[in-house]
């Protein structure tokens, strides 16, 4: 076999295996995005150090969750979240039709892709089993009205165990895992001639066991503010229309329409680029507001009734649509 035909046969082979490569390569499943796995390993922890106080019984925060914790999802994370939207609602409805409320959250072992020397905190996400906050952001990320429905049912449990913990003080609350820690606390737990370190023991467990029913309270309220985000977003007019909408209004005017830096800003496109993340334009009550620290809309039963009403139109409008 002379040297030219030892060439060509060797082109041949080289060909067919690149077509092979290519065939397995074609064959090979993508890979898939886990709900389990982003929850567990959402990829940006950090220490919060700075604590807010707010108020027993807790308000509404307007409108957007705050009850999160030392872990959040990164920049990669959110991305992969946004790219696989439609692959992670079904999965994210399902999570908030099956989970137990009652279920005591596990540790989870640390996030191996964190290398120590650059752990702020501890690189550890929440339980996926267990109802939790980063299920909540994902549902704010991906403006997932299609969730609606089964986020409004899952309302309705918790707002049932939250009521009865209120009133007796034996009745389990309701379990959210990464709701621990996040600086927010109740001020107004103590009365005015108290000290915490001077309190009886039985005074000291009623103060304790008052702040564990703030946190659930903080995280109900944040549910409710994402129902009001989730129509907002799109100007559903009964919405804009309402009651609740004309006191935020004057709520978010009264905390930051003096500010003498913020008064500036006339649009969103007046604030600085790097200050985008932090600072936010309303267009519907044209004022800038700072998105760390939002309005405190008071709440009540009303109040929910109101929302959860809204909230059930708004998704019938969009079947009809």
């Amino acid at each position: 076999m002379n040297h030219s035909t030892l060439r060509t046969l060797a082109l041949h082979l080289s060909a067919a295996c690149l077509l092979a490569a290519g065939a397995i390569a074609a064959d090979k499943p993508a890979p898939t995005v886990n709900l389990d796995e982003l929850l567990r390993h959402p990829g940006d922890y950090s220490q919060i150090c700075d604590a807010r106080s707010s108020s027993y019984p807790a308000p509404i925060p307007a409108f957007r969750s705050i009850m999160h914790g030392e872990a959040g999802f990164s920049t990669a994370k959110l991305a992969v979240i946004k790219k696989n939207r439609a692959k992670l609602l079904p999965a994210v409805a399902a999570k908030l039709e099956s989970v137990d409320l009652l279920r005591k959250p596990k540790p989870q072992p640390p996030d191996p892709s964190i290398p120590k020397d650059q752990q702020d905190a501890d690189p550890i996400g929440v339980d996926p089993a267990s109802f939790n906050t980063l299920l909540l952001a994902i549902i704010e990320e991906l403006d997932a009205v299609e969730v609606l429905p089964q986020l409004m049912a899952l309302e309705e449990k918790f707002h049932t165990l939250l009521v009865t913990a209120e009133k007796d003080p034996k009745a389990p609350l309701p379990q959210t895992d990464g709701s621990e820690g996040v600086g927010i606390h109740a001020g107004n737990l103590l009365k005015e001639d108290e000290e915490f370190d001077k309190l009886t023991p039985e005074r000291e467990a009623e103060v304790e066991r008052k702040g564990k029913v703030f946190n659930a309270q903080a995280v109900h309220r944040d549910i409710l503010a994402i129902f009001v985000r989730l129509m907002r977003k799109p100007g559903y007019q009964p919405m804009m229309d309402s009651s609740l909408e004309k006191t935020y209004g004057k709520l978010l005017k009264a905390k930051w329409s003096a500010d003498g830096q913020l008064s500036k800003y006339k649009s969103g496109d007046d604030i600085p680029a790097e200050d985008k993340e932090n600072i936010k334009f309303d267009p519907i009550h044209k004022v800038a507001y700072m998105t760390w620290d939002p309005v405190e809309l008071p709440y009540s039963e009303a109040t929910r009734k109101q929302i959860l009403e809204l909230t059930r139109s708004f998704v019938a409008s969009r079947k009809k649509a």
